[in-house]
């Protein structure tokens, strides 16, 4: 005779949610403060990317923090090689 278990989905999540979190805790508590860092950094783009996809926060561009990384006359300059170089199409159409 088999002992059947039933377990519902928000169960077993809450099981295999607390060994992670402890065994996470474990880790941390053992971890270097450059690991600790590393950690906390990728925690961050980890939430900001969840927030991204659900949409739950209004953010900008994704290029939004390269803004003012290169000069106005160097944006320019790129801005005419791109338009010089794909005005040409090589090859049949």
């Amino acid at each position: 005779m088999f002992l059947t278990i039933n377990l519902s989905r928000l169960t077993l999540n809450k099981i295999f949610a607390r060994t992670i979190k402890q065994q996470l805790t474990l880790e941390i508590e053992k971890a270097s403060p450059e690991v600790l860092a590393q950690l906390f950094e990728f925690l961050q783009f980890l939430k900001k990317s969840r927030s991204k996809a659900t949409g739950s926060k209004q953010e900008g561009h994704f290029l939004d923090d390269l803004r003012g990384s290169i000069s106005p006359e160097d944006g320019e300059e790129l801005d005419a090689i791109v338009s010089r170089e794909f005005q040409q199409i090589e090859g049949e159409w």
